[in-house]
């Protein structure tokens, strides 16, 4: 990408790279020096330096070199699914909008059962208590449900028929016990969950459904940053912020000194009045390159209750923070 182009010799082309405080003057005609940010899976990646890489930024066309994050005023960001829209099944699908979450495309039969849907998923805002655009009884019963119970919600009865939603089935609410094994009330109380669809979603755990949750601690998607800059005088430990919406707990540990060349997934294991976090290390061997890296991940389906939340991290061998929730 560094060039020298024969029309002006003394100074950088487009895609043409320096790194100084001083910009004027360095970038052909036609051209401008743009700081050289790259897009990543959590938004905009700017080097701690004064990288700049020359573009026709500001010309109408996103063109070779240029990004949404070094010319937005070109390359503006893919553009996101409104609510009750549909994402469809092709390569770099585009995402819901701030605010949205991603739901299946079920629907009702009509005979109080559900259409499973294969392909395209939909915006909703599922989960805030109305039953909203594009929502219905299968793919949102936590907002649709009526009279019937969804995802996560319990109850005490000795009765347990038509008490959950389709698609979902009563199970003994037990907890996974303080130190070891399972604890369950002395009552008839349960909880609506999907058990025996295979995967282990939110609210499951080993206790509550075994067959779909053989472990006790839950592994999320995660994702790591690329290399946001040289660690030298850094924490090492980063910062930490959490974000609770709904019954989802948002962890977001930010500028951590991590292995370039290893992978961090985050598992975690649910417990009455504490949330267990580890950040895994994986995909080695390691290398001899540390960065400052931002993990971020999600724990579903987090019952409400007030948590003492640890985080533990296999790469520095011990834990990181120790903070309080209160999931509503």
């Amino acid at each position: 990408r560094f060039t020298w182009p024969a029309d002006c010799w003394e100074w950088l082309g487009r895609g043409g790279q320096f790194m100084d405080f001083e910009t004027e003057g360095r970038c052909c005609e036609g051209l401008k020096p743009m700081d050289d940010c790259v897009p990543t899976e959590m938004g905009c990646a700017c080097p701690d330096c004064p990288c700049h890489i020359c573009l026709p930024c500001g010309d109408g066309e996103c063109g070779p070199f240029e990004n949404e994050c070094n010319c937005p005023a070109d390359c503006a960001p893919a553009a996101c699914v409104e609510e009750g829209g549909s994402i469809p099944v092709i390569p770099d699908p585009p995402k819901c909008c701030p605010g949205l979450v991603k739901v299946p495309c079920d629907a009702p039969d009509g005979e109080g059962g559900c259409l499973p849907c294969v392909g395209a998923s939909l915006c909703t805002k599922c989960g805030d208590g109305q039953c909203g655009k594009g929502e219905n009884l299968c793919n949102c019963p936590a907002d649709c449900g009526g009279e019937c119970l969804g995802l996560g919600e319990t109850f005490l009865d000795f009765n347990t028929a038509g008490k959950c939603c389709p698609a979902l089935k009563p199970v003994p609410d037990c907890d996974i016990g303080a130190v070891e094994g399972c604890s369950c009330p002395k009552c008839p109380c349960y909880i609506c969950l999907p058990c025996g669809d295979g995967v282990c979603g939110p609210f499951e755990h080993v206790c509550n459904c075994a067959e779909d949750c053989p472990e006790a601690e839950k592994c999320v998607p995660t994702k790591k940053s690329e290399c946001l800059g040289d660690p030298y005088g850094a924490d090492p430990a980063g910062t930490l912020k959490i974000e609770v919406s709904g019954h989802d707990v948002t962890l977001r540990h930010e500028a951590v000194v991590l292995n370039c060349c290893l992978d961090t997934t985050v598992c975690f294991t649910p417990r009455p009045g504490s949330l267990e976090v580890v950040e895994r290390q994986g995909g080695g061997p390691p290398c001899f390159c540390q960065c400052l890296f931002d993990v971020v991940a999600t724990l579903p389906g987090v019952k409400s209750g007030d948590y003492t939340l640890t985080v533990y991290n296999e790469e520095h061998g011990k834990v990181l923070f120790e903070e309080t929730v209160v999931v509503p």
